[in-house]
């Protein structure tokens, strides 16, 4: 019975994962090219405003970190879907370069408190002792997000526009992920799982303080790095590319 619990638990946070990665950060993609078209900015501004938000998540990784720990993932999730959803409905009523500049910065903060780093912090709080494979079924799932929604983002793009697309986002966001946070990330109350819970912070504090004196730490991050940039390049420059040489959304 409480496998099954677990794999329920386990599933819908997957599924949050799948469309949170789908509707904030793999739909840039795909409407960043009608965006230019219809709103006459070069690409170089329109990434731009994508850039900054992506640094913004990595900034606010280290507030997130410090209240995922004091307050639960429940209030973070929940507050970062919320926060994602308003960024995609103000997105979709773009007109001024000063509004996407504002939308981009938002999701980056949305991004960071709703995303795998913020999922993975709930699974280890929740299954200490099991948190390596419910966190390698949530990233199995979650990485299925571009195979989904890049086609479907450019299908909906190609049949409603990109101001719809963004906003049947937003509902998708708010149906699906909302509800999952919400209701589905309720803290366990008991004293032994809340003791569990703060052993487990200590002894990661103290592998982190172990960690930043071994120089494979520093490597593994110099690496890390590299490939994130590499990887983020490929995503959000590749429709465009494919586009210039001819090639339909779908």
């Amino acid at each position: 019975m409480e496998t099954g619990r677990e794999f329920s638990f386990v599933g819908l946070l997957s599924l949050a994962q799948l469309i949170s990665w789908g509707a904030l950060y793999y739909s840039f993609a795909i409407v960043s090219v009608p965006i230019e078209r219809d709103l006459g900015w070069d690409k170089a501004t329109v990434n731009g405003a994508w850039s900054i938000g992506l640094l913004f998540t990595g900034l606010a990784a280290f507030p997130v970190g410090i209240f995922l720990d004091r307050l639960g993932g429940r209030i973070i999730m929940t507050g970062s879907t919320l926060l994602g959803v308003a960024c995609l409905l103000l997105w979709s009523n773009t007109e001024h370069l000063s509004t996407l500049y504002v939308v981009c910065t938002g999701l980056g903060i949305a991004m960071s408190g709703s995303l795998y780093e913020a999922g993975f912090a709930v699974l280890t709080r929740r299954f200490p002792t099991t948190y390596t494979d419910q966190i390698s079924r949530l990233t199995l799932v979650g990485g299925l997000a571009p195979t989904i929604f890049v086609p479907v983002a450019a299908w909906l793009v190609s049949w409603q526009g990109w101001r719809t697309t963004l906003l049947t986002l937003a509902i998708i966001l708010l149906a699906v992920c909302f509800p999952i946070h919400a209701l589905g990330l309720r803290e366990r109350s008991t004293t032994t799982e809340g003791q569990t819970g703060s052993r487990v912070g200590k002894a990661s504090t103290a592998a982190l303080r172990r960690a930043l004196l071994h120089p494979s730490f520093w490597a593994f991050l110099v690496t890390f790095t590299i490939h994130s940039t590499l990887a983020t390049v490929i995503v959000f420059h590749i429709v465009p590319l494919l586009h210039e040489r001819g090639f339909s959304e779908l």
